[in-house]
């Protein structure tokens, strides 16, 4: 048999997440809710997300990379997808700095609670 296939047949999520362990500690963690998210699946349906993110980890600034993780967790939503997508975005909107930006800033014509609680 090819050297690569024992590679495989060798694989566990205790070795992918003591691999991010040595990368960093959010990806450890972003690793640990995914394998741990769905009782009812099996391991090996997210080794190739998990090779997904080594992938973009290697190939993304590594600020950038760390804070999509932090967000990952921070949001419970431990998927590649929406990894790539912040980083491809460059994690906008999630500067903890800035005040939300979901609700406008008051004006004249926001008329509140206040004017409906009449009606």
């Amino acid at each position: 048999m090819p050297s690569y296939y024992n590679d495989y047949v060798n694989l566990s999520p205790q070795k992918y997440i003591d691999r991010a362990a040595t990368v960093s500690e959010s990806l450890a963690t972003v690793f640990r809710k995914l394998f741990g998210n769905n009782p009812y699946a099996v391991p090996e349906q997210y080794y190739k997300s998990c090779d997904g993110l080594f992938h973009l980890q290697r190939t993304t600034n590594p600020e950038l990379f760390e804070k999509a993780c932090r967000a990952t967790i921070e949001f419970d939503a431990c998927r590649y997808p929406f990894i790539k997508n912040l980083i491809e975005s460059k994690c906008a909107g999630l500067d903890n700095d800035e005040e939300s930006t979901l609700f406008p800033e008051a004006h004249a014509n926001i008329r509140g609670k206040e004017y409906f609680a009449d009606k």
